[in-house]
Protein backbone atom coordinates (compact mmCIF):
# COMPACT_ATOMS: atom_id res chain seq x y z
CA UNK A 1 0.00 0.00 0.00
CA UNK A 2 1.19 3.38 -1.12
CA UNK A 3 1.40 6.56 0.95
CA UNK A 4 -0.96 8.02 -0.95
CA UNK A 5 -3.29 5.21 -0.15
CA UNK A 6 -2.82 5.10 3.62
CA UNK A 7 -3.32 8.99 3.71
CA UNK A 8 -6.58 8.43 1.34
CA UNK A 9 -7.83 5.43 3.99
CA UNK A 10 -6.83 7.07 6.66
CA UNK A 11 -8.77 9.89 5.61
CA UNK A 12 -12.16 7.93 4.58
CA UNK A 13 -11.72 6.24 8.25
CA UNK A 14 -12.37 9.44 9.82
CA UNK A 15 -15.86 10.24 7.37
CA UNK A 16 -16.81 6.47 8.51
CA UNK A 17 -16.58 7.54 12.11
CA UNK A 18 -18.69 10.16 11.64
CA UNK A 19 -21.05 8.39 9.35
CA UNK A 20 -21.77 5.99 11.83
CA UNK A 21 -22.88 8.79 14.83
CA UNK A 22 -24.51 10.39 12.03
CA UNK A 23 -26.90 7.49 10.70
CA UNK A 24 -27.63 6.77 14.42
CA UNK A 25 -28.11 10.11 15.62
CA UNK A 26 -30.50 11.97 13.16
CA UNK A 27 -30.33 15.22 15.90
CA UNK A 28 -26.87 15.32 14.46
CA UNK A 29 -27.44 14.36 10.95
CA UNK A 30 -30.07 17.09 10.93
CA UNK A 31 -27.01 19.68 12.07
CA UNK A 32 -25.06 18.28 9.49
CA UNK A 33 -26.93 17.62 6.37
CA UNK A 34 -28.98 19.00 3.67
CA UNK A 35 -32.37 19.50 5.26
CA UNK A 36 -34.83 16.89 3.78
CA UNK A 37 -38.41 16.13 3.51
CA UNK A 38 -39.65 12.84 3.12
CA UNK A 39 -42.79 12.76 1.24
CA UNK A 40 -45.44 9.46 1.32
CA UNK A 41 -48.23 8.89 -1.11
CA UNK A 42 -50.28 6.14 -0.52
CA UNK A 43 -54.24 4.90 -1.08
CA UNK A 44 -56.69 3.34 1.38
CA UNK A 45 -59.95 2.19 0.05
CA UNK A 46 -59.16 4.20 -2.64
CA UNK A 47 -58.09 7.62 -1.57
CA UNK A 48 -55.02 9.06 -2.00
CA UNK A 49 -53.45 10.34 1.19
CA UNK A 50 -49.97 12.47 1.57
CA UNK A 51 -47.82 12.65 4.54
CA UNK A 52 -44.80 14.90 4.50
CA UNK A 53 -42.44 14.67 7.36
CA UNK A 54 -39.17 15.89 8.34
CA UNK A 55 -36.87 13.68 6.86
CA UNK A 56 -34.47 13.64 10.50
CA UNK A 57 -37.70 13.58 12.73
CA UNK A 58 -37.56 9.68 13.09
CA UNK A 59 -35.30 8.72 15.91
CA UNK A 60 -33.09 6.01 14.60
CA UNK A 61 -33.14 4.03 18.06
CA UNK A 62 -34.26 0.51 18.15
CA UNK A 63 -36.41 0.65 21.15
CA UNK A 64 -38.83 2.64 19.15
CA UNK A 65 -38.38 0.47 16.35
CA UNK A 66 -42.03 0.85 13.75
CA UNK A 67 -43.77 2.49 16.37
CA UNK A 68 -42.71 5.94 14.83
CA UNK A 69 -43.77 5.08 11.94
CA UNK A 70 -46.70 3.65 12.90
CA UNK A 71 -48.08 6.67 15.29
CA UNK A 72 -47.26 9.21 11.92
CA UNK A 73 -49.55 6.92 9.80
CA UNK A 74 -52.23 6.52 12.77
CA UNK A 75 -52.40 10.47 12.91
CA UNK A 76 -53.10 10.84 9.38
CA UNK A 77 -56.01 7.99 8.97
CA UNK A 78 -57.39 7.32 12.74
CA UNK A 79 -57.35 4.43 14.78
CA UNK A 80 -60.47 3.05 14.09
CA UNK A 81 -59.20 2.52 10.99
CA UNK A 82 -56.58 0.52 12.15
CA UNK A 83 -57.97 -1.55 13.88
CA UNK A 84 -60.70 -2.78 11.74
CA UNK A 85 -58.26 -3.03 9.09
CA UNK A 86 -55.21 -4.36 10.82
CA UNK A 87 -53.54 -5.87 7.71
CA UNK A 88 -53.85 -3.01 5.17
CA UNK A 89 -53.12 -0.64 7.60
CA UNK A 90 -49.64 -2.65 8.54
CA UNK A 91 -49.32 -3.29 5.02
CA UNK A 92 -49.25 0.39 4.81
CA UNK A 93 -46.77 1.33 7.29
CA UNK A 94 -44.31 -1.03 5.57
CA UNK A 95 -44.24 0.58 2.48
CA UNK A 96 -43.62 3.12 4.39
CA UNK A 97 -40.91 2.54 6.37
CA UNK A 98 -39.44 0.48 3.10
CA UNK A 99 -39.48 3.82 1.24
CA UNK A 100 -38.24 6.26 3.89
CA UNK A 101 -34.99 3.45 4.50
CA UNK A 102 -34.12 3.27 0.85
CA UNK A 103 -34.54 7.45 0.96
CA UNK A 104 -32.19 7.29 3.82
CA UNK A 105 -29.57 5.16 2.08
CA UNK A 106 -29.37 7.08 -0.84
CA UNK A 107 -28.75 10.12 1.10
CA UNK A 108 -26.65 8.85 3.63
CA UNK A 109 -24.36 7.36 0.76
CA UNK A 110 -24.78 10.55 -1.76
CA UNK A 111 -23.02 12.56 1.20
CA UNK A 112 -20.49 10.43 1.78
CA UNK A 113 -19.54 10.47 -2.00
CA UNK A 114 -19.79 14.56 -1.75
CA UNK A 115 -17.27 14.07 1.14
CA UNK A 116 -14.84 12.14 -0.55
CA UNK A 117 -12.70 13.32 -3.45
CA UNK A 118 -12.47 9.80 -5.89
CA UNK A 119 -10.06 8.78 -8.30
CA UNK A 120 -8.57 5.59 -10.18
CA UNK A 121 -6.34 4.89 -8.04
CA UNK A 122 -8.29 4.92 -4.66
CA UNK A 123 -11.42 3.16 -6.72
CA UNK A 124 -10.65 -0.18 -4.44
CA UNK A 125 -10.31 1.27 -1.23
CA UNK A 126 -13.65 3.86 -1.80
CA UNK A 127 -15.43 0.65 -2.60
CA UNK A 128 -14.75 -1.29 0.18
CA UNK A 129 -15.69 1.94 2.44
CA UNK A 130 -19.19 2.38 0.60
CA UNK A 131 -19.94 -1.31 0.89
CA UNK A 132 -19.16 -1.23 4.87
CA UNK A 133 -21.24 1.87 4.77
CA UNK A 134 -24.16 -0.49 2.78
CA UNK A 135 -23.90 -2.81 5.83
CA UNK A 136 -24.20 -0.14 8.56
CA UNK A 137 -27.42 1.50 6.97
CA UNK A 138 -28.82 -2.12 6.36
CA UNK A 139 -28.18 -3.00 10.57
CA UNK A 140 -29.60 0.85 11.31
CA UNK A 141 -32.53 -0.22 9.71
CA UNK A 142 -33.20 -3.77 10.37
CA UNK A 143 -34.96 -3.24 13.81
CA UNK A 144 -37.83 -1.02 12.16
CA UNK A 145 -38.76 -3.83 9.49
CA UNK A 146 -41.53 -5.77 10.24
CA UNK A 147 -42.10 -9.59 10.52
CA UNK A 148 -45.67 -9.77 8.36
CA UNK A 149 -46.00 -13.25 8.61
CA UNK A 150 -49.83 -14.43 8.64
CA UNK A 151 -50.75 -15.61 12.19
CA UNK A 152 -51.66 -19.10 12.18
CA UNK A 153 -54.87 -18.43 14.35
CA UNK A 154 -56.34 -15.53 13.10
CA UNK A 155 -54.39 -14.75 9.40
CA UNK A 156 -53.45 -11.44 11.09
CA UNK A 157 -50.21 -10.21 9.49
CA UNK A 158 -47.57 -10.06 12.78
CA UNK A 159 -46.10 -6.64 13.23
CA UNK A 160 -43.64 -8.01 15.48
CA UNK A 161 -39.56 -7.20 14.70
CA UNK A 162 -38.78 -9.06 11.30
CA UNK A 163 -36.69 -11.96 12.53
CA UNK A 164 -38.13 -12.13 15.68
CA UNK A 165 -37.80 -15.64 17.37
CA UNK A 166 -41.27 -15.96 18.98
CA UNK A 167 -43.16 -19.31 16.97
CA UNK A 168 -46.26 -18.05 15.50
Amino acid sequence: MSLDDRAYELKLNKLMEEMEKLVYDNDLARRKMTPRVFNFQYEINEEQHDLEIDFYAIKMISDSSVSEFVSLVLEQIGEEFAVYNHNMFYDTVDIFVNEYFKMRHSIFLDYFRSKIHSGEEFETIMRYKIMILDRLLEQSAKPFYMCRKPCSDCNLKCVLESGHDIEM
